[in-house]
């Protein structure tokens, strides 16, 4: 069994036949190596033949980086850049909340948005709507779309989450 989370993997491997488990555990951002080192071990523990695991899911990662591109690639391809946001920059600065995922805030700086959770802070660029891109740092270019509804932002969607506009105090 596997699992990921942002800059963590996590392999756990259970043989009980054979009476071997063993886990794996990495400090490193969607890699593929404790899956190549499992199937390694699992090979050459149960007398398989060898297999070069590492060329093989370094054949899935790049296949997959190359369907990130393509659709990347089409995404930017059906933009709309002169659809112009429904509302001028200020207001969608505001605080967001969303019960698992904490706090997000969007603020006017310079004349840009920046968004800011947790430790990360990126500027916010129009892309099309209420959508905006993030420019910079870990989050760079995810979409980053507001919810407008009766002349206000309402929500934002951001890590794929949807973050409720608090009211003003």
């Amino acid at each position: 069994h596997g699992g990921m989370i942002d800059g963590f993997r996590a392999q756990i491997t259970f043989l009980p036949e054979q009476k071997l488990g063993f886990a794996l555990l990495n400090n490193l951002h969607d890699t593929r190596m404790n899956m190549a080192v499992t199937n390694t071990l699992i090979d050459m523990y149960c007398g398989l033949a060898p297999r070069d695991w590492n060329a093989f899911f370094q054949k899935v990662a790049a296949d997959d980086e190359a369907m990130g591109a393509a659709a990347l690639a089409a995404r930017n391809a059906a933009r709309k850049p002169n659809v112009p946001p429904t509302l001028p920059p200020a207001d969608y600065a505001g605080t967001y909340v969303q019960a698992a995922y904490g706090t997000t805030t969007v603020a006017l700086e310079k004349g840009m948005l920046v968004l800011k959770w947790s430790s990360f802070a990126t500027p916010l660029e129009h892309w099309e709507g209420d959508t905006f891109r993030a420019k910079a740092g870990y989050f760079a270019d995810q979409l980053v779309p507001f919810a407008v509804a009766d002349g206000g932002v309402r929500a934002v969607r951001f890590v794929d989450q949807v973050f409720e506009r608090k009211a003003p105090e």
